[in-house]
């Protein structure tokens, strides 16, 4: 059975790489969209996928019905095998449904006393009467129920199998898949380096980049770079704010909506990779500025810490629990070469762990395994 549907919220990098590796193992692919927005049909991800399938269909809310029982009809009557490539996001059961975080479930006391969620669920839209009843009440069950249903539950990272193990979800992890390629290109010179502070983030007001400022603050002779995209346009200006408030006009430089060759650019001179936000589910930049050779310094929480460092501290990078500690590990990087080149050799074999080949061996394993069960035993 060589039959593919996927299903996904939106085209985005991980969808794209999800179809490229399938078609490659000889699937035939089929991919429904719930949402495409102008932004998304110019992405470079949808172009990179629409050049490589002609089997695609945006989904309307009518629709979403009548896919649901084809997708439940192929769960027991084996037509096709199916992956909710955003099992978090899209409300749609599957052969394997794969989750990127802990979003529908944050309201749950369990879940709140897993992880501090405080920053995140404060820029969730406010709500009331029956939006507060779906949010808290009605959707968690839904989604919970639609990841029962699903043979195979797959997370980014032990973080979230964790989280999801406290509601009652068996999952398996399987690392996400990052191009780390153009990044590992970058890391021949480990030692000459500028004192420089890297953070790519989108700005928006969960990721905490006021952190960032607070931090810089206390470095000494060291610049601070943010590169991202601006997805929440007021909470950039805020940063630029507090950016003169503070008076780090020539220290944080922001890069909003740069190209990858800026990117590039500045990984390929900077020393520390700097992460601020609170329970980040994984951490793919982490990983990205890992393989050109930066050592992280992430908060003690979510993936950065129990994944990507291995719940370890000074081996792979540095965890932190307050902004001092933070400060003190940056300082001590900038400052001592020695210390930092031999840390991010280390990094930079570590993020191998990572990329697109780990990817595609785990999930063309699970999905073999699912084929031999529900398949192959029913012809």
């Amino acid at each position: 059975m060589n039959n593919i549907v996927i299903l996904a919220s939106e085209p985005d990098e991980f969808t794209s790489l999800l179809g490229s590796i399938l078609l490659e193992q000889g699937y035939n692919i089929t991919i429904f969209y719930k949402k495409l927005t102008k932004r998304i049909l110019f992405s470079t991800h949808y172009k990179k996928l629409i050049n490589k399938l002609q089997h695609f269909k945006y989904i309307n809310r009518l629709e979403q019905i009548e896919i649901l029982n084809d997708i439940l009809n192929r769960l027991f009557i084996t037509q096709a095998l199916t992956i909710n490539a955003h099992g978090d996001s899209l409300l749609m059961p599957a052969h394997i449904s794969y989750i990127h975080g802990l979003t529908p479930f944050l309201y749950d006391p369990r879940i709140k006393s897993y992880c501090d969620y405080e920053e995140l669920l404060k820029v969730l839209p406010s709500a009331g009467g029956v939006k507060v009843l779906l949010r808290r009440g009605i959707s968690p069950f839904l989604f919970k129920l639609s990841l029962k249903i699903s043979r195979i539950v797959a997370v980014n990272s032990t973080f979230i199998r964790r989280g999801l193990e406290i509601l009652g979800i068996k999952s398996i992890v399987i690392y996400p898949p990052i191009e780390i390629h153009n990044y590992i290109a970058l890391n021949r010179e480990l030692a000459d380096r500028d004192d420089l502070v890297v953070t790519i983030s989108e700005f928006r007001k969960d990721k905490s980049l006021e952190r960032i400022l607070l931090i810089a603050k206390m470095v000494k002779n060291a610049k601070f770079i943010i590169i991202g995209k601006i997805i929440d346009k007021q909470y950039y200006i805020t940063i630029e704010k507090l950016i003169r408030k503070y008076n780090l006009k020539d220290k944080v430089l922001l890069y909003p909506d740069a190209p990858s060759s800026t990117l590039l650019s500045i990984l390929r001179r900077a020393k520390v990779y700097l992460h601020t936000r609170v329970c980040e589910p994984f951490g793919r930049a982490i990983v990205e500025a890992m393989a050109a050779g930066l050592v992280p310094v992430v908060h003690m929480s979510g993936g950065p810490y129990h994944d990507i460092l291995g719940n370890t501290s000074g081996l792979w990078g540095f965890a932190y629990k307050s902004l001092e500690e933070a400060y003190s590990y940056i300082q001590e990087l900038l400052t001592n070469d020695k210390l930092r080149t031999e840390i991010a050799r280390k990094v930079v074999s570590r993020s191998k762990l990572f990329g697109v080949e780990s990817f595609e061996k785990s999930l063309i394993k699970v999905i073999k395994a699912i084929q031999e069960q529900y398949f192959y035993k029913s012809l």
